[in-house]
């Protein structure tokens, strides 16, 4: 199985059976990672895009189980607590461009400290160490200038503005390093 370690937390993809855990409930999940509940607040818009994501995680991990990794959702476990604090995920394996997009949330009882941008630094190593991934795009409602932070902290740089499902906001791009 596939986690990525960072100074302080463990990245860990959730199989189809774990999102069916996440679908029944979080604390269905957490148990079944061995973790102490979290009892994350998760604001109603974060909880609809979950919820819509859902299906498209779930049919992706079904559907690629070897690559299952590219479209699930990421818990995000602070080690020293053993608690989920957020989530981070690829919207599928990079595209004919080798383009893939990330997005992520943090509990926020557990903002402002740096986690953001520690698990974005570590999913972001992790993809870009693959060859079909040139780059990364992301985006971020005009307003949220926190994400906003995070993303510029992780060598992202904004491109433009978009409308994202009705939504105004600005598109980023990582590229990754060339290998030689």
């Amino acid at each position: 199985m596939t986690f990525i370690k960072t100074a302080r937390l463990k990245l860990h993809p959730l199989d189809v059976d774990q999102l069916r855990q996440l679908q029944k409930g979080r604390l269905y999940l957490e148990r079944s990672l061995g973790l102490k509940p979290s009892e994350m607040q998760i604001s109603s818009t974060m909880l609809a895009e979950i919820e819509d994501a859902m299906h498209f995680w779930l049919q992706f991990t079904e559907e690629h189980p070897e690559a299952y990794a590219w479209g699930t959702n990421w818990e995000i476990i602070l080690e020293q607590e053993n608690i989920s604090i957020g989530g981070i995920g690829l919207g599928g394996t990079p595209n004919k461009d080798g383009l893939v997009t990330v997005g992520y949330h943090i509990d926020p009882r557990k903002r402002r400290q740096g986690y953001a941008s520690e698990a974005l630094g570590g999913l972001r190593d992790w993809a870009c160490a693959h060859p079909a991934c040139l780059a990364m795009i992301a985006f971020t409602p005009i307003e949220n200038t926190a994400s906003q932070s995070v993303l510029t902290k992780c060598g992202f740089e904004k491109t433009g503005q978009v409308t994202e499902e009705g939504i105004a906001c600005y598109s980023w791009r990582y590229d990754a390093p060339e290998t030689s």
